[in-house]
């Protein structure tokens, strides 16, 4: 089983920076601790993967968390990466179902709708920094770009995809980052215009080229910076869990006390669950007194 990477490159005489990242395993990670409906995979494998890839522009300790608050039926989607590689991502409403578009594909903008794409970066400073932008389509690669060109001017395309089987494994999934650096000549901008107008697919060019090779078939002098692995990974653990319960009114405790005499904490992003007795909700309650 190959495992999913990231890779980094700059491209037409050090003008362009493109990244690219196969995802499949973490959508397959993904896949065994949520029911998902096919759509709302797609939708969330598109997040994930654009998460990554935005990470891949971080250093060290920092992260991400790119949001979509929209009022489609399906609620909602997040996904949190980090410059390590690791990501994990939290749909509203995972089992939603929409029909498809007329060309038989997975129609993510009629379950997303209108809304607002943000993006939050906890960065090695003392403020995070957050930007936001209106949804643009709801293709959500779209967004991503729309966001890029709106809330931090630069100019970027950004390629998402997901090829699902029918007998509902991930045949493919991933995508790739184009940005223009500020030495960017008018060819580096009309090379991408023509590339651009030739790509009809990012989960064939994956499905027939693979994450490293399809940037190295879009741009004859690409040169490779670095790669590194990526996996879905949950950062969720007991004491956030209890962080939570702290962070709870008194009157709501006790109801938990008196009357369901325990509580149970979920995880959004993984569905882990964590179990807490009535003795130990007691101890927080005394804890907040």
């Amino acid at each position: 089983m190959n495992q999913d990477k990231l890779y980094k490159f700059l491209a037409f005489n050090d003008e362009i920076r493109i990244y690219s990242v196969e995802s499949k395993q973490v959508l397959a990670t993904y896949l065994k601790h949520v029911d998902c409906s096919p759509v709302a995979l797609v939708a969330i494998s598109r997040l994930m993967s654009g998460a990554l890839l935005m990470a891949g522009m971080l250093k060290n300790d920092e992260k991400l968390l790119l949001s979509i608050d929209c009022n489609g039926p399906i609620g909602g989607l997040k996904a949190e990466a980090d410059a390590y590689g690791n990501v994990r991502g939290f749909v509203k409403n995972p089992l939603l179902d929409v029909p498809l578009k007329e060309n038989g594909q997975f129609n993510v903008p009629a379950a997303v709708g209108q809304g607002t794409l943000s993006v939050r970066k906890q960065l090695n400073l003392k403020q995070p920094f957050e930007g936001s932008c209106e949804l643009f389509s709801g293709e959500i690669s779209e967004d991503i770009s729309y966001y890029f060109a709106m809330s931090e001017q630069i100019p970027t395309v950004v390629g998402l995809g997901v090829l699902i089987e029918k007998d509902y494994s991930i045949a493919q999934a991933g995508g790739f980052i184009i940005q223009m650096l500020t030495n960017a000549s008018e060819e580096a901008y009309q090379y991408v215009e023509s590339l651009l107008s030739k790509v009809n697919s990012v989960s064939d060019l994956l499905k027939e080229y693979g994450p490293e090779q399809m940037v190295y078939h879009l741009f004859k002098d690409a040169r490779l910076l670095e790669s590194y692995p990526v996996r879905f990974k949950c950062v969720c653990s007991r004491k956030m869990a209890m962080d939570i319960l702290r962070r709870l009114d008194k009157n709501d405790l006790d109801a938990m006390i008196h009357e369901d005499h325990q509580a149970e904490v979920t995880c959004n992003f993984c569905q882990r669950k964590f179990h807490f007795t009535e003795e130990e909700l007691k101890q927080i309650q005394e804890e907040k007194s």
